[in-house]
């Protein structure tokens, strides 16, 4: 029981500590194909989004990932994610472009935004 509680605080730092590096920290290149993929991470922290806007080319990813004590629930458009609890995140993938507004189901005041070029 000590052990897994170690493992958990240890994993509860290790992404807690993610907000401390810059937004561009926060952004992973896939090459595929010739052709390179994009992920962005947005952040539950203090009860916002954090970037709260992002610009990312089709076929990009968004992690949305919950380091605040509360539940928090994406909403993009018409499309939910699962209610995410502190530590746990929630991906999707942009199929389309356009400005999509992002919202959080449980607390509509945290809002932001992806521009998908």
């Amino acid at each position: 029981m000590k052990k897994l509680l170690l493992v958990l605080f240890l994993c509860i730092f290790i992404f807690s500590s993610c907000s401390l590096f810059s937004k561009e920290s926060r952004v992973a290149v896939k090459k595929d194909m010739n052709k390179e993929e994009k992920t962005v991470t947005m952040v539950f922290s203090m009860n916002k989004l954090d970037p709260e806007k992002i610009e990312i080319n089709l076929n990009d990813s968004v992690i949305f990932f919950n380091e605040d004590d509360q539940i928090h629930q994406v909403v993009i458009g018409d499309q939910g994610g699962i209610p995410l609890q502190r530590g746990q995140s929630w991906t999707y993938k942009f199929e389309s472009s356009g400005e999509f507004d992002v919202y959080d189901v449980l607390d509509k005041k945290v809002r932001g935004k992806v521009v998908v070029r």
